[in-house]
């Protein structure tokens, strides 16, 4: 969401909402103890936008995603994906991509419990189980304790996936830029998000 992300950085708003793990672009201090960011889980929000008589939970929605392998390709490129597939799943390399800028949850159990990934997620403050400040030698681990909290039942969505993702994305950027730049209000660009995905889709 980098029409969100840039403002939030240089301090123009102050909050947002964010779907992926980029603490480790905010927390500039962080590995000296002066994190700025608190991170918690998506607010339920208003009933009346719920579509259907669904459970109101919070935004935490939980995508899946795929990894194939052209069968069209030779038998030595297969060979090639797949052992590229096994080495991007590896928990090395997770561990290692945590030390990184570009962060991400760990999608294996195994490394969001290693001792140095625990100890990562910073020194709560205040009171609750999601906020968290440095300092922290893996600044995306301070989003991990909201996380935990997101994808416990019964917070997570396991939603649909929209038909036409790239179109909507582009949607979401141009409309929420919009209002980032003060030319429009939040309400008028949600409903523009709604208008325009429901075009996209054939609604």
């Amino acid at each position: 969401m980098i029409g969100q992300s840039l403002p939030f950085q240089n301090g123009k708003v102050a909050m947002l909402t964010q779907y992926h793990e980029d603490a480790a672009a905010y927390e500039q201090g962080a590995q000296s103890g002066h994190g700025r960011t608190a991170y918690d889980v998506c607010p339920k929000g208003d009933k009346a936008f719920l579509v259907g008589n669904g459970k109101l939970v919070n935004g935490t929605n939980c995508g899946i995603a795929g990894i194939s392998i052209n069968t069209q390709i030779s038998q030595e490129q297969k060979r090639a994906a797949w052992l590229f597939c096994v080495w991007a799943t590896s928990a090395q390399t997770q561990l290692e991509n945590l030390k990184l800028s570009s962060g991400g949850t760990p999608t294996r159990a195994s490394v969001v419990q290693l001792p140095e990934v625990v100890a990562a997620e910073g020194q709560p403050y205040g009171t609750g189980k999601t906020g968290r400040i440095g300092p922290s030698k893996l600044p995306n681990a301070l989003t991990f304790p909201a996380i935990k909290v997101g994808m416990a039942d019964p917070n997570a969505i396991l939603g649909p996936k929209i038909p036409k993702f790239t179109e909507y994305v582009t949607v979401v950027a141009n409309e929420i830029q919009k209002m980032c730049a003060g030319s429009q209000d939040p309400t008028t660009t949600a409903k523009n998000i709604g208008s325009q995905t429901d075009s996209i889709n054939g609604h």
